[in-house]
């Protein structure tokens, strides 16, 4: 009677929920987000009664592990239906379960399904070595993230660099463009002193020779020499610009080699970054590709370096022409000069 007694009581359990239920004790993993992993491991013991705990990692926006969430477990299973509440620190718990910390929920075969509120997650039971290669996978993801960001920081550094070096050849072209326009006006300020001092001296050489009193035509003699600052001052800063220009030259020349070598390391990363790829081959073409259209001049305005190359010999040549002017002119004025002060002194 006993045993029948037992029998039929089972009977009726299966009908409701079972008399047994599949084992409960293991791993289950659930993706929770993009770049985050959610573990719970479950001990059953004795039977009914639940506890373990869930470990949740995570990668941070660039790309490295964050460190994990773990929350202790405690809570039962009748039949298929599990209820687990979550134990931690109040923020690392709000972190992950926000006002909720009671986990509801059923297990069927491999499957394990948890409501927190209105939010259900589906777990899959693994083995503890499959739960580490999907922690690995999550490590390979965040590797590949921060090399994807270090390549796009690695670009807009270029693209960056290519700009200013853009910026500073126009503005070469433009300074340049100013000096060639300024040689007429070099060449006619000194012509313009040149004939005052001959001017001077042709007036004052008659007077001093009949000995008209100096403090009648000295004032030209004091112009002239006063007029000496200002003919140093012009050929200083002739000399000046000749060097300015020399500079910015080299300037220039070595940010569009810096601009070209900066391409080829930021197209050896990328490349080298490709074998991460799904598609290595598809990876490595596109990468060649953008080396060939966008990367192999620095990212420096293809236009901007010929418009620069074109100018460079024309400014350089103009501002030679007006230092020859200059130390030419200036031969002539010293000469006149001295000439002026030699009758100032010889009628004193």
């Amino acid at each position: 009677m006993k045993i029948a007694h037992g029998l039929l009581l089972c009977f009726f359990s299966l009908a409701l929920a079972g008399c047994s239920h599949h084992e409960v004790s293991g791993y289950y993993v659930a993706n929770v987000g993009p770049d985050r992993i959610a573990m719970i491991h479950l001990v059953e013991s004795p039977p009914g009664h639940l506890t373990g705990s869930l470990v949740v990692s995570s990668l941070a926006a660039n790309g490295a592990r964050n460190d994990d969430l773990a929350y202790d477990l405690a809570g039962s299973i009748t039949g298929t239906n599990i209820s687990l509440e979550a134990k931690g620190g109040l923020a690392s718990i709000a972190q992950f379960f926000g006002n909720s910390t009671t986990l509801i929920g059923h297990l069927r075969g491999d499957s394990l399904s948890l409501s927190r509120g209105a939010k259900r997650t589906a777990y899959r039971e693994m083995s503890k070595q499959r739960y580490n290669s999907e922690l690995a996978k999550l490590d390979h993801k965040g590797q590949v993230m921060a090399m994807t960001q270090a390549d796009v920081a690695s670009y807009n550094g270029l693209e960056k660099f290519g700009k200013s070096v853009d910026a500073s050849l126009v503005r070469y072209v433009a300074w340049g463009g100013l000096k060639i326009a300024q040689v007429s006006n070099v060449r006619a300020w000194y012509q313009e002193r040149i004939a005052r001092y001959s001017k001077c001296l042709d007036t004052i050489r008659p007077l001093a020779a009949a000995h008209v009193p100096v403090w009648r035509w000295q004032q030209c003699v004091f112009n002239i020499n006063n007029d000496k600052f200002y003919r140093d001052q012009e050929a200083s800063t002739l000399k000046a610009l000749q060097a300015e220009n020399n500079s910015a030259i080299a300037a220039d020349n070595s940010k569009i080699e810096q601009g070209r070598q900066m391409a080829l390391n930021t197209l050896a990363k990328l490349r080298a970054d490709c074998t991460y790829a799904i598609n290595v081959a598809s990876c490595d073409l596109m990468t060649k590709k953008l080396y060939i259209k966008y990367l192999q001049n620095g990212m420096i305005s293809v236009q901007d370096i010929a418009s620069f190359r074109a100018e460079v010999p024309l400014i350089s040549a103009a501002l030679a022409q007006d230092l020859q002017v200059a130390n030419t002119s200036q031969a002539q004025l010293d000469a006149l000069a001295e000439k002026a002060q030699h009758l100032y002194q010889a009628s004193m």
